[in-house]
């Protein structure tokens, strides 16, 4: 590779940082006791100033990246990106880090390295107090090869082996097949230029088995090993603390909240990558693939129980969400209660140390698991969700799962799996737990699989005989009346073209498929003078907005992140180093779960992008989260697209609230106050503009103005 091609290279890698940093949300990282703001942030006006990403960029269309960040390694103090990066422990997007990559060895003279060098060991050294840092005049070589142990990160990419870009270009339909051999080059080069290693677990034991692959890229020895001990080990180590939790919830009987503690553990796993790349291998053997020899062993050092806790995770993932989100701290981690019976799992769980098991739910969730309800009556009620049942059905159809695992597992390998093992963690590791219960009888023949299936199929006969006798019992006389009613209803097409009219072509036909589909609905139910439910109107046109909304800006902007080689918005901090060394086994429980101090009270930034999958959870309140607090990598799009930001944060609110209302109040009950916010919401009231001609650029053309006369 010649001189003119690695300066490419690196200002492509350089500008890709850039991006980077503008989708770090740095505010969150500030301690609730301090005070003190980010010089970014003007208190005043809880604004922040030009991201000094745009000032590295400005320096780099002037004097070119090679010599920006020359310029920014000779000034003599650490820059306000250095500082913020380490706080959040991520000191692998620091310009500094980017500059020791072997890939940009021949751009920078070994004074300048040195430099970089000394700034991150300097920074380092506050997190590791064991005196353990080398010294700065060391051998440089010995140096850069423990801030790499330390700094580099790793990335888990399922999609392996397709190609990939270490510097943007990440769209999905572009990555190519290859060999693993080429897979492998790829992270190589990907390590060598910005110090990330993007694999996964079948990469991994290609690697370490493949002499072809070790011969030429020496450099990831190291790092696949500490990968695939890593990967390993945490799997293990998760699976023996949701047996806990299951097995207490089977020995507390009904105890609604051991259940969910279980239910909460298993969804929060599932976006574990320890858990999530074993999951994905068994998956691809189900579908009839057969590993490699070294991977077909580590599965088959999976025993039946753990087999059936990972069907467990994937079967929670089905009908819950992340329940965490937006909860804690950090979204990465998930939180559970304990009365002593499990133990923190460094960067993965925390434990709440909790006796009162009454409060276990609301410190899961941040509620009581309880839907509020409107009877027609006027009276208000509570209805839980219980949780024993979905326990069953969920353990019910993991046992199915599993079963069908070890089957395959059996298929490949001619050797039957392994019985559960009985493997305690030692007093080291976690508090002795209380006297249970065995985890759960055998996979296949067991009593509690036939009753269970008993169970299923009773309760499929009793719906199917309480549906045929409601349809039975209907009176005649209602039924004539029904027809009478149907006579005169509006039909689909008439409330398209009045939807048509009142929207105008251009905005309607810019509609997605699903938010013109609700918008119709909601039409239908206005044109429908019987419609008994007035609030329908206008839950059906809130809806239709929030799927307008979601398609238009924050899946395209997930788009363009992924296009540019960023999975994650916003940026996530790293672990710090002294919580990992020096971890408690059970936590203090907060009172409630908190996000910043009384002296400061902005917003929270929710998750929009994990790994480069947009969050199930993006509702209309996490939505006007995100644009509340748009990050410098949003508001520039937002820009560039011309969204009208002053209108839609005006709508939004009102719309959220609303829609809410509607869901679960029953409101408004009146069809004449749901009629005059269809007409506002419609834009065809004074001061208040078209709801979806809000999201449409401002300089689009047709009828879509925001308000109509």
């Amino acid at each position: 590779m010649h001189e003119g091609t690695t300066e490419e290279r690196f200002e492509a890698a350089a500008r890709n940082l850039c991006e980077r940093w503008s989708t770090f949300d740095f505010v969150r990282s500030v301690e609730s006791v301090d005070s003190t703001l980010p010089d970014r942030l003007d208190p005043d006006h809880r604004e922040f100033v030009p991201h000094w990403a745009e000032s590295l960029y400005r320096n780099f269309d002037n004097i070119g990246a090679v010599a920006a960040i020359k310029r920014q390694l000779h000034t003599e103090l650490e820059g306000d990106a250095l500082l913020d990066l380490a706080a959040s422990n991520r000191l692998d997007l620091t310009v500094e880090f980017l500059a020791l990559r072997p890939a940009w060895k021949s751009l920078f003279d070994e004074t300048e390295r040195r430099t970089a060098a000394e700034r991150l060991l300097r920074l380092l050294s506050l997190s590791f107090t064991d005196g353990n840092t080398p010294p700065a005049a060391d051998d440089l070589d010995h140096v850069l090869d423990w801030l790499i142990d330390r700094t580099a990160r790793w990335e888990v990419d399922p999609r392996l082996p397709k190609s990939r870009e270490s510097l943007g270009c990440q769209d999905l339909s572009s990555r190519k097949d290859q060999t693993w051999c080429e897979s492998v080059a790829d992270t190589a080069r990907g390590f060598s230029e910005v110090g990330l290693i993007a694999t996964s677990l079948t990469q991994c034991i290609h690697y370490l088995h493949c002499q072809q692959c070790i011969g030429a890229f020496p450099e990831l020895e190291r790092q696949f090993r500490r990968f695939e001990t890593r990967t390993i080990r945490q799997c293990h180590e998760l699976l023996k603390l949701l047996r806990v939790c299951i097995e207490r919830a089977l020995s507390q009987g009904e105890s609604d909240a051991f259940v969910w503690r279980a239910i909460v553990c298993g969804a929060g796993l599932f976006y574990n990558d320890s858990i999530g790349e074993f999951s994905r291998v068994l998956e691809e053997v189900g579908r009839g693939c057969v590993p490699a020899p070294a991977l077909r062993r580590l599965l088959f050092d999976l025993n039946q129980d753990e087999l059936h806790l990972l069907s467990f995770v994937d079967a929670t993932s089905w009908v819950f969400i992340e329940m965490q989100w937006s909860l804690y701290d950090n979204d990465d981690l998930i939180y559970l209660p304990s009365d002593g019976d499990l133990w923190d799992i460094p960067g993965v769980v925390v434990v709440l140390n909790a006796p009162d098991v009454d409060e276990w739910k609301r410190l899961m969730t941040g509620s009581d698991l309880a839907f509020p309800k409107r009877c027609r009556d006027g009276r208000d009620e509570t209805l839980p969700i219980e949780g024993y049942g979905l326990f069953r059905v969920i353990s019910a159809t993991a046992e199915l799962r599993s079963g069908r695992w070890v089957a395959a597992l059996a298929a490949i390998g001619q050797e039957p799996v392994p019985e559960a093992r009985a493997v305690e963690a030692t007093k080291e590791e976690r508090p002795a737990a209380p006297e249970v219960e065995s985890a759960r009888p055998p996979v296949s023949g067991s009593r509690e699989d036939s009753r269970m299936q008993t169970l299923l199929d009773r309760m499929t006969e009793l719906r199917d005989l309480v549906a045929s006798n409601s349809a039975a019992q209907v009176p005649i006389i209602d039924t004539l009346q029904a027809v009478v009613n149907k006579i005169d209803n509006p039909s689909r097409y008439r409330a398209e073209e009045s939807l048509r009219r009142e929207l105008g072509v251009v905005l309607y036909e810019w509609l997605s498929p699903k938010a013109r589909h609700l918008a119709v609905a909601a039409e239908y139910c206005w044109l429908d003078a019987n419609e008994p439910n007035p609030s329908k109107i206008v839950a059906d046109l809130a809806t239709a907005f929030e799927h307008q909304l979601r398609e238009t800006v924050f899946t395209r902007f997930c788009e363009t992140l992924r296009a540019s080689g960023i999975r994650n918005y916003p940026e996530r901090p790293g672990t710090l180093p002294s919580l990992v060394s020096g971890s408690s086994s059970v936590r203090p429980r907060p009172d409630l779960p908190v996000r910043y101090g009384s002296g400061f009270d902005m917003p929270y930034v929710p998750t929009l992008l994990e790994n480069g999958k947009i969050a199930k959870t993006l509702t209309l309140g996490s939505m006007q989260m995100l644009l509340a607090r748009a990050l410098p990598a949003l508001t520039n799009f937002l820009a560039r697209h011309r969204i009208q930001m002053q209108k839609l944060m005006e709508v939004l609110p009102e719309i959220r609230d609303t829609r809410n209302r509607a869901v679960h109040e029953g409101q408004p009950v009146l069809r004449e106050e749901a009629l005059h916010i269809r007409r506002r919401w419609l834009g065809k009231t004074e001061g208040f503009p078209n709801i979806f001609a809000v999201l449409m650029p401002d300089n689009s053309t047709g009828s879509a103005t925001g308000t109509r006369p």
